[in-house]
C-alpha cells in the first residue's frame, strides 16, 4: 500500500521537500525532506485513495524554489494470494483465494500457461469464489486472479497471484450390454448414481 514519488535534481539545491494532499483532503502537507534527488516512496497509504504530489527545492541558505507540477497515483491492490480448488468434476473447476482489500477480482484461465483469457470480473471485494464451467474433460488449466480499484473512471489493477495448475476429471465411461440368451447384442447405456440404464428403459443395479 505504498506509491514511489520520482523526482529529478534541481540546480543548487541541498534538499528537497515532498509535499502530499489526498483527494478527500484541502491542503498539501509536507511529509519528508530529502538530501539528494531519486525516488521516495510513500507508504502506509490507503487503497483506492488518489494522492497529490508536489516537491521543491531549498538551497543551503535556506531558501526554497516554486513547487513543481503535481503529479498522481492511486493505491492499488496488494497481490491476490493462495488460489485453489475447491471442487472439480470432469466439466467444471471451483476455485477461491483469500480476501483482500479492493473493489473486486478478476479471474484469467488458460490451457498452455501461455496465452491467457478474463474468464471473469467479480465487482464484490467479499467474493472470493469463482465455478468455471463448460470445460473439457480431462484438461488441464492455468488460473490467475488479479485484484482491482476504481477512482472515478480509472481502474487500477494490483499484481497477479501465482499461477494454480489444475485438470478436469475424465468423462463417464460409456458401457455396453450383450443378452447372451437373446443371442442379441444391446445397447448403449448410461451409469447414473442408480445403476446402469439401457436404451429400452430397463435399470441394471450395480454395487461397488
Amino acid at each position: 500500500k505504498s506509491l514511489n514519488v520520482t523526482f529529478g535534481e534541481a540546480a543548487g539545491a541541498t534538499e528537497y521537500e515532498i509535499y502530499r494532499m489526498a483527494a478527500n483532503e484541502k491542503a498539501y502537507k509536507l511529509i519528508v525532506t530529502l538530501g539528494e534527488p531519486g525516488t521516495y516512496e510513500d507508504k502506509e497509504l490507503t487503497v483506492g485513495q488518489m494522492y497529490y504530489y508536489k516537491v521543491r527545492a531549498k538551497n543551503e541558505a535556506g531558501v526554497v524554489g516554486t513547487f513543481s507540477a503535481y503529479v498522481s497515483g492511486i493505491v492499488g491492490p496488494a497481490a491476490v494470494e493462495n488460489v485453489i480448488k475447491t471442487s472439480v468434476n470432469s466439466t467444471a473447476i471451483k476455485i477461491k483465494w483469500d480476501k483482500i482489500d479492493c473493489l473486486g477480482y478478476a479471474v484469467y484461465r488458460s490451457t498452455d500457461n501461455v496465452n491467457w483469457t478474463k474468464v471473469k470480473t467479480i465487482t464484490n471485494g467479499t467474493t472470493v469464489t469463482y465455478l468455471d464451467s463448460a470445460l473439457k474433460a480431462n484438461t488441464t488449466y492455468y488460473y490467475k486472479v488479479r485484484a482491482y480499484v476504481t477512482v472515478g473512471k480509472t481502474t487500477v489493477y494490483g499484481p497477479y497471484s501465482e499461477v494454480y495448475t489444475t485438470k478436469t476429471a475424465p468423462a463417464a465411461p460409456t458401457l455396453n450390454i450383450t443378452d447372451v440368451n437373446m443371442n442379441e447384442t444391446a445397447w448403449n447405456v448410461t451409469v447414473n448414481a442408480s445403476g446402469v440404464t439401457d436404451t429400452s428403459g430397463v435399470t441394471y443395479k450395480y454395487y461397488a
